[in-house]
């Protein structure tokens, strides 16, 4: 078992209570910026999440890496893509690694990566 000494069990705490996503009042509004600049359109499947609705608009980590919030690292899309392609089947699915793999190069070669 872990034994943590009273300094480290505070800044566990403190990590722990900051959200598995760094600072998530900066992480909500990048994910806000990155959703107005793309339209609240879906990367994958072009639909446009209308304003009531805009739950349904997510922003994926591309290297599923919560703490990585780089603007290269995230992707709109759709509740619906964002099941379907990155979250289904937990990554065993061949044809969606493939699929995976494909979007991510596509998002980098945009942002002037190979």
């Amino acid at each position: 078992m872990l034994k943590l000494n009273p300094k480290q069990y505070r800044e566990l705490m403190k990590l722990l209570k900051n959200n598995s996503y760094g600072d998530k009042k900066e992480f909500e509004e990048k994910a806000e910026k990155l959703k107005k600049q793309h339209g609240y359109r879906c990367r994958i499947c072009d639909n446009k999440v209308p304003r009531h609705s805009r739950n349904y608009l997510h922003v994926h980590h591309l290297d599923r890496n919560k703490l990585n919030n780089k603007k290269e690292n995230l992707l709109v899309v759709c509740a619906k893509c964002h099941k379907n392609v990155f979250h289904s089947g937990n990554g065993k699915n061949s044809a969606l690694v493939r699929a995976r793999s494909f979007i991510q190069g596509i998002h980098n070669k945009g942002k002037g990566k190979k």
